[in-house]
């Protein structure tokens, strides 16, 4: 049996050459005694696998092609049996010693997250997009989000491994994973860390990452909460249809309503009809896999 406090680190790692060697150095130094090691090498086309080789105490899984990171987080949670799962980047931005603060408090929590505070927002360019999808994520969460995507994290693998299966291959999985486990109303904590400037070349592609991430946003929504999205959708409607109606109403001196604003009542009132419906699915959905989890658990 493992214990629950027990702890992988998982790396995922996509052309970082020039940055894993330190970052491995650092991981080995506090944790080489305490920690399985896992590196993800996500089809790099550079030396990463044959630094990654240097180390024998490392557990190296490399894919054959670039899947994504979310497809290597994946492939690291399904690696190992520690209680613990963490993640840190290899691009040198993160400090190995907040791994075992983050460790220390899954317990009281079911996930840690290192949060940069107002760093994950400081770069103009990707300001603008960071702030939309703060915005969306916050209502849908229904809280404020310190730091949505941090890669820097340690969640409960039991807990994790329930969802994996929603989790995406692409950049967005971390930020899948915090919404899910808001949604779901498990317990987050966000404890603060300092991070420095990565070292190489980002991969995230800014416009196309952004907005797979918000539609990412409404389909995590859309699969546990939809009256979150059509209940106010079909207010609106509602409401616009009325008042549409009555300013017809007045301005054609009591000749009945207008077609459009029936209409556009009648949209407001199947928006509401469709998120019943689709509430309900969702509540099938959720207790027909927390029924086989429960089955599973009971069995081992």
């Amino acid at each position: 049996m493992v214990d629950d406090k027990s702890f992988a680190i998982i790396i995922p790692a996509y052309n970082e050459e020039s940055s894993i060697r330190m970052t491995l150095d650092k991981v080995l130094k506090h944790y080489a005694d305490k920690a399985e090691i896992i590196v993800i090498n996500d089809g790099s086309t550079d030396n990463t696998s044959a630094i990654v080789s240097e180390y024998p105490g490392i557990k190296c899984i490399t894919h054959k092609r670039q899947y994504g990171y979310g497809a290597a987080l994946k492939s690291g949670i399904t690696s190992t049996d520690r209680g613990i799962v963490c993640f840190i980047d290899a691009d040198g931005q993160h400090n190995s010693e907040d791994i075992q603060r983050l460790v220390d408090n899954v317990g009281e929590a079911d996930m840690v997250i290192g949060s940069r505070g107002r760093r994950a927002y400081l770069n103009l360019i990707r300001a603008p997009g960071k702030y939309v999808i703060r915005v969306i994520s916050n209502y849908l969460a229904g809280q404020k989000i310190p730091d949505l995507n941090s890669g820097l994290r340690a969640i409960k693998r039991n807990v994790i491994l329930r969802y994996i299966h929603i989790l995406p291959d692409g950049f967005s999985a971390s930020s899948t994973m915090t919404m899910i486990l808001l949604i779901k109303r498990y317990e987050v904590m966000f404890l603060p860390i300092k991070t420095q400037r990565r070292i190489g070349k980002s991969e995230v592609k800014q416009l196309q990452d952004g907005f797979g991430t918000i539609v990412l946003l409404i389909r995590i929504i859309m699969l546990f909460n939809p009256l979150k999205i059509f209940l106010p959708f079909s207010v609106f409607s509602f409401s616009f249809g009325v008042v549409y109606g009555i300013y017809k109403l007045v301005t054609m001196y009591g000749h009945g309503l207008s077609v459009g604003s029936l209409l556009i009542m009648l949209l407001g009132l199947l928006s509401f009809i469709i998120g019943l419906l689709a509430d309900q699915i969702s509540t099938l959905r959720q207790d027909y896999h927390e029924g086989v989890d429960a089955i599973k658990r009971f069995r081992k």
